[in-house]
């Protein structure tokens, strides 16, 4: 749904919006699609794409989960466990682990 929204930006107001450049996200989106591993329970509500994200809008801005959770229409427990479990497979990536700081 957010991940929608971005694709008609220009790439110097995405970098403002996201914090990273479009190409990196893709890279990283690249790699997050070829490691992700299906298992079981209930699918998540939010593609991959928005996962990751909601993940740099954390990470740029610093906001607080309740409200990254009010604008993604999820929990503030599945915010939290979304963005925890895309940062830790990011900083297995050493290409990005100065993104994460």
């Amino acid at each position: 749904m957010w991940y929608e929204n971005t694709i008609n930006l220009s790439d110097a107001r995405f970098k403002r919006l996201v914090g990273i450049k479009r190409e990196v996200f893709h890279k990283i989106l690249d790699f997050l699609k070829k490691n992700e591993k299906s298992r079981g329970g209930p699918k998540n509500k939010l593609s991959l794409e928005d996962q990751l994200l909601m993940t740099f809008f954390y990470i740029k801005d610093d906001r607080p989960f309740a409200r990254i959770a009010l604008d993604f229409k999820i929990s503030e427990s599945n915010c939290w466990r979304n963005i925890t479990k895309i940062r830790n497979k990011i900083q297995n990536i050493p290409e990005f682990n100065d993104l994460l700081t």
